[in-house]
């Protein structure tokens, strides 16, 4: 770091376990958001860019093949990749804690557990246990409006009941009905043809008393 309250000073964190031990004041919540720099939510602390701040810091991020990333940032820039300054990476995945971050996630999970669930969910890959779950949440509502429609048609089962009882009762009625027409039709063609028999022999009488004549 070059520059205002650290102007010369190098830190190099090891690959386990790192403490900045210091007074008020002494600049550790100012070191570790330098550090913060690396992730997608750094920079964003009130003494970014203050007095107190580098007005220069170079990053160096190994990653475990051992390739060494540089990068730099002026006051008031952004971070800049000084290895590939076209292709290179200019954020890591990492979480950087301000001082009290711990204390208050861990606060706010009493009366949100959730939230502390979200926050560990950011250290994995989710995607396709979400994926999963929403198809098994899209097909349980599918489930769901079936067994909804279910019930509403079984519900409608004694309705449809009495309405068939009524349906056949009509039916009844008028096959009932349709009998006496059909049996006063019979009687009425057995009349008439009857009395056309009638009438045919009356004709034959008349025409043999007229050829005896």
């Amino acid at each position: 770091m070059e520059g205002g309250f650290f102007s010369g000073t190098t830190i190099r964190l090891s690959m386990n376990l790192n403490c900045i031990i210091g007074g008020r004041g002494a600049g550790k919540s100012t070191t570790l958001e330098a550090i913060g720099l690396l992730s997608s939510d750094g920079g964003k602390a009130y003494m970014v860019d203050s007095e107190a701040w580098p007005s220069e810091i170079d990053l160096f991020w190994e990653d475990a093949a051992g390739a060494v990333t540089v990068l730099n940032r002026t006051t008031g820039g952004e971070v800049q990749n000084t290895s590939d300054p076209l292709d290179g990476p200019v954020e890591f995945d990492m979480d950087c804690f301000g001082q009290g971050d711990a204390a208050a996630i861990s606060k706010n999970a009493e009366r949100d557990p959730m939230g502390l669930m979200r926050y560990l969910d950011k250290f994995i890959d989710l995607s396709a246990a979400k994926a999963e779950e929403n198809a098994a949440r899209q097909e349980l509502l599918t489930s769901q409006q079936a067994i909804e429609k279910a019930k509403q048609q079984v519900a409608m089962i004694p309705t449809w009941d009495q309405r068939l009882k009524v349906a056949n009762a009509q039916l009844a009625a008028l096959e009932t009905a349709n009998a006496k027409e059909v049996i006063a039709l019979q009687r009425q063609l057995s009349e008439e043809k009857e009395q056309r028999q009638q009438i045919g022999r009356h004709v034959q009488n008349i025409r043999e008393q007229l050829r005896a004549c």
